[in-house]
């Protein structure tokens, strides 16, 4: 059994990172819905994913040396999000998503409020994971189960998918 070192993202790698979020995801149900043209939606993941991470006070973690998948944790008591970022995000994704604003943002409230109802209290948050195939680079949005992240040793997670 082949074994992958675990380690922090760092933040020279992040486009990295959000290319193979965004190649995972070009397909998604949820994005297909929300930015329903392919070549669109292929050209706004990337930002998109990026901006994420920028936005997103997580922890990241992805293999060493290529990253070939990568996980976004949010940790209890830390503030979800970075304020300049934020700002920007705020200013910049109504131009670059057009008339898919509206959407996106019911989308992310949605989202946000059955996160809430599930675990009012602190705890650990998947904020999205995603992997790649080594033998054909393919990326893949895994399926997270509660049942596998106990057996990680995972005190109070909520998986994001």
């Amino acid at each position: 059994m082949r074994t992958m070192e675990v380690v922090r993202l760092e933040d020279s790698h992040l486009g990295e990172a959000s290319d193979v979020l965004a190649r995972a995801f070009q397909n998604d149900p949820a994005w297909v819905w929300l930015i329903p043209d392919a070549e669109r939606r292929r050209r706004l993941l990337p930002w998109l994913f990026r901006v994420g991470f920028d936005v997103t006070a997580a922890d990241v973690w992805t293999t060493s040396g290529i990253v070939r998948g990568a996980a976004r944790w949010l940790p209890p008591g830390r503030p979800p999000m970075r304020v300049g970022a934020t700002l920007r995000a705020l200013v910049t994704t109504p131009f670059r998503l057009g008339t898919a604003i509206g959407p996106f943002l019911a989308y992310g409230r949605a989202v946000e409020v059955l996160r809430a109802e599930a675990m009012p209290g602190p705890h650990w948050y998947l904020a999205g994971s995603v992997s790649t195939r080594p033998r054909n680079g393919r990326a893949s949005a895994p399926r997270c189960s509660p049942r596998g992240l106990r057996r990680r040793n995972v005190p109070g997670c909520l998986p994001s998918c």
